[in-house]
């Protein structure tokens, strides 16, 4: 394992800074997603708590969804900040998603480690908040 420069340090003491301006913390729940026979066998677990900050971002994702009185076009941004240790995970096999009391049900779409000097300092993630 490489050693932790100041640099990185610095970054990761930055990230946990950002994350304390507006902490929240999630229970994630994961599903798995193996191989079995002809088909897959899907297995939840639930991780321990998490502090991360979740914020709307300016980068939006558009979808057409049909209403009564037509096509209505939702923009949606949103995005988490973790520490450099955080626990969450995404792809064609696994899904992670939470709940957040007062914003609601989202999903993890996009992980993002963020490196300085080949040390993970934080981790962005892009995240899908569900319609009620």
């Amino acid at each position: 394992m490489p050693k932790v420069s100041e640099l990185a340090r610095a970054r990761r003491l930055a990230t946990t800074a950002s994350i304390d301006l507006n902490p929240t913390t999630v229970v994630v729940t994961r599903i798995k997603r193996t191989k079995k026979g002809g088909g897959f066998e899907e297995k939840d677990s639930v991780l321990s708590p998490q502090r991360v900050r979740i914020y709307q971002t300016s980068k939006t994702i558009v979808e057409d969804t049909l209403e009564q009185t037509g096509n209505v076009r939702r923009a949606q941004g949103w995005g988490m900040l973790l520490s450099w240790n955080g626990n969450v995970e995404v792809d064609e096999y696994t899904k992670d998603s939470f709940n957040v009391v007062g914003l609601g049900h989202f999903q993890v779409r996009r992980v993002n480690p963020q490196f300085v000097d080949r040390i993970c300092v934080g981790i962005q993630c892009e995240l899908y908040k569900e319609e009620s």
